[in-house]
């Protein structure tokens, strides 16, 4: 009974209704949790790549993404992969307004997805293909030009703060197949680059380092008919940066541009409101080296060669503009050296040595150096008005000279005060009738004066003694005369009758064979290059005995008084060839845009003249000439003698091209000497009948 019941309870105890569960252990459970995160991760990894790929395409991801880029990125279409590179496609780039600034067809890594997040040290390397890109040559109105003049402390702080941008990671990027379009604000086409090859790469050692290479075909040009549309140019450019290792090493950026057959017509929405008939349609060729170092905020190294080709039909010059300049600063010393300076196209050139000293200051400039230029050169920087009157031959500039502070009075930004001289010499000038050989001034710009000081012209056999100056701030240009002698003892020569003395004494135009000297002293005055009616000038003409040919005006009037002449007598006509005159001053005034004068006396043989009135600058005459008689004709009878105290005037009108002279009392003369002369006649007879009546009758 007892056994039945023990067999009856071990059956009970093991059957599993009635058997107790037992709890899993911990590493069941870890074991458990590891397979389930494993299973997890394995989808997510592998899902990662399609997530990453739909995220990339959404406006979240897009919007992420744009936060370091001034505008707008959208992205069309991402392909991600563990094996295979990572691609965009269809990007596109816009500005904040939605404006599209440029689309990408393709970005590619060119590592795959597990590259990226396995080897982070690794460069990332991209590649561009496809880069479209158009820009707008905005048009520069008055408005926008700073009127501040540019002060060079401000440059070099600003090139102290600049800051080269550096990538969060090595990378190298790739661009081709691209091309880049400029317009005018019509969406007119200006230029194109196409196909662009560009190289940018980034290293983080020590020092870092980044590079920037682009290689840019011309694909275009504006066409025109002076210049067909042309596709030979070609843009390259590089630049090279090396940081500093620290804040006492260097830092140094050099650029390379070399430019083949540029077009200029992009500049031309920048200059058209200042040269609004300047259409630069023809390219350029230019080449330009920079190098720029810094050693933290104490010291800068500037290093600059520019080589300029202008391919335009119509250039004066076919031959390279080069400027070099090499130039450094010393915050410590408050100083920058310009240890080179040098300019040239053709035979022009110049070459300086400076220094700016106090340059958080007054900023004061010392350059010395030479400026040379063949007269030709010279000649062209005339107006036109008096390119026909002035001619140069070897003329030569040297000696330049820049001093003084640079920075203007706050107060008065234009008022500088720094002055530039140089010296001018020529082997031979002629301007206005006057010729100066070997002939030396010096030219000063003190602020906005330029000054002209003789040091030895020699003109004509006398010498210029002063030469006026020019404020250069006003518009129309103002001009300044001094008081005292101008020319001294100039020889009188027939251009100088011609060009000059014609309107001081007009009876001395077109005058030939002339000899003597004069000299011109003249009056303190002020007036405006361009409005010379309006100028007021005067002074004196110093005659220093002389003689010429008389001209058509003085002839014509000499003329006039032939028939007085002839009553000399027989034997007493003399052929009159000059018109003489002795010492004297001359007082002439300009007015209104005429010249006046008073006491011009001259002789003719043995009549002595004297003329007085003006002559516009539009050649018109308003003058009064008079002819007094010898005193010699008293001795020559009576019809002479009456003629003693008798004055001829002529009343000068016209043009000096075309004369009117009027001699009404000429007229006046010749009756009064005919009825002088029967006066004389009859008074003969009568007494010739008085002495018959007194004789004794003869006998018969």
């Amino acid at each position: 009974m007892f056994g039945k019941n023990e067999t009856n309870s071990e059956t009970d105890s093991n059957s599993p209704a009635k058997k107790q569960k037992k709890p899993p252990s911990f590493l069941r459970l870890v074991l458990r949790s590891m397979t389930t995160m494993g299973i997890i991760v394995l989808v997510g990894l592998f899902c990662l790549p399609w997530l990453a790929s739909s995220f990339l395409t959404q406006q979240t991801a897009e919007k992420w993404i744009s936060e370091s880029f001034p505008g707008n990125i959208k992205i069309g279409d991402a392909s991600v992969g563990w094996n295979s590179p990572v691609m965009l496609n269809d990007i596109v780039f816009e500005d904040e307004t939605g404006k599209k600034l440029a689309e990408v067809e393709a970005v590619t890594s060119n590592q795959t997805m597990l590259d990226l997040l396995r080897n982070q040290s690794r460069p990332m390397e991209l590649e561009f293909e496809g880069m479209r890109a158009s820009f707008v040559v905005p048009r520069l109105k008055a408005a926008q030009t700073s009127k501040k003049p540019i002060d060079i402390e401000s440059v070099v702080e600003d090139l102290f703060k600049q800051k080269v941008p550096k990538p969060a990671r090595d990378m190298t990027i790739r661009i081709v197949r691209s091309e880049l379009t400029l317009t005018d604000a019509e969406g007119k086409s200006l230029a194109r680059w196409s196909p662009i090859k560009a190289t940018y790469e980034s290293s983080s050692t020590t020092p870092p380092k980044q590079k920037l290479k682009i290689d840019a075909p011309v694909a275009s040009l504006v066409s025109s008919e002076s210049m067909p549309e042309a596709n030979s140019g070609n843009l390259g450019f590089v630049a090279d940066w090396t940081g500093s290792a620290s804040p006492t090493t260097k830092e140094s950026l050099s650029l390379t541009l070399d430019c083949a057959q540029q077009p200029l017509a992009v500049l031309q929405p920048l200059v058209e409101t200042y040269f609004p008939d300047m259409i630069p349609g023809a390219p350029v060729t230019f080449q330009i080296d920079g190098l720029l170092e810094r050693v933290g905020q104490e010291e800068l190294l500037l290093k600059l060669d520019t080589q300029l080709t202008d391919h335009r039909p119509l250039s004066t010059s076919q031959s390279p503009l080069n400027f070099d300049v090499e130039a450094s600063y010393s915050q410590k010393e408050d100083r920058i050296d310009v240890p080179r300076l040098f300019a040239q196209v053709d035979e022009t050139s110049v070459e300086l040595q400076a220094e700016v000293a106090d340059v958080s200051g007054k900023q004061v400039v010392d350059a010395q150096g030479q400026f040379r230029s063949p007269a030709e050169g010279l000649a062209n920087l005339l107006p036109e008005s008096m390119k026909e009157n002035v001619q140069f031959k070897e003329i030569e500039v040297s000696d330049l000279s820049i001093k003084g502070p640079l920075r203007p009075d706050p107060s008065k930004p234009f008022d500088l005060k720094f002055e530039l001289s140089t010296i001018v010499s020529w082997k031979e000038a002629t301007a206005y009738g006057i010729t100066s050989n070997d002939g030396k001034v010096k030219l000063t710009m003190a602020g906005n004066d330029l000054l002209l000081t003789p040091i030895e012209i020699p003109v004509s056999g006398g010498h210029i003694r002063q030469l006026p100056s020019f404020d250069l701030s006003t518009t129309p240009l103002t001009v300044r005369i001094s008081e005292g002698l101008t020319l001294d003892k100039v020889a009188l020569t027939e251009e100088i009758c011609h060009d000059w003395l014609r309107y001081v004494s007009p009876l001395l135009s077109d005058a030939t064979r002339p000899s003597g000297t004069f000299s011109l002293v003249a009056s303190p005055a002020t007036f405006q290059l361009e409005k010379m009616n309006e100028a007021n000038l005067s002074g004196k003409l110093n005659i220093h005995k002389a003689q010429v040919r008389p001209g058509p005006l003085a002839d014509e009037i000499i003329n006039m008084v032939s028939a007085v002449r002839a009553v000399k007598g027989p034997g007493q006509q003399e052929e009159i060839i000059f018109l003489e005159m002795e010492n004297q001053t001359v007082d002439y005034q300009v007015v209104d845009g005429r010249v006046y004068h008073a006491g011009f006396n001259f002789k003719v043989g043995d009549f002595d003249f004297s003329s007085n009135g003006s002559v516009g600058f539009d050649e018109t005459l308003d003058l009064v000439v008079s002819m007094a008689f010898p005193d010699e004709l008293a001795n020559r009878g009576p019809i002479l003698q009456s003629l003693q105290d008798e004055a001829l005037v002529f009343k000068v009108t016209g043009t000096m091209d075309k004369p009117v002279i009027k001699g009404d009392q000429l007229k006046d003369v010749g009756k009064r000497i005919g009825i002088k002369a029967a006066e004389g006649l009859l008074e003969r007879i009568l007494e010739r009948r008085g002495n018959r009546g007194a004789r004794p009758r003869r006998g018969r």
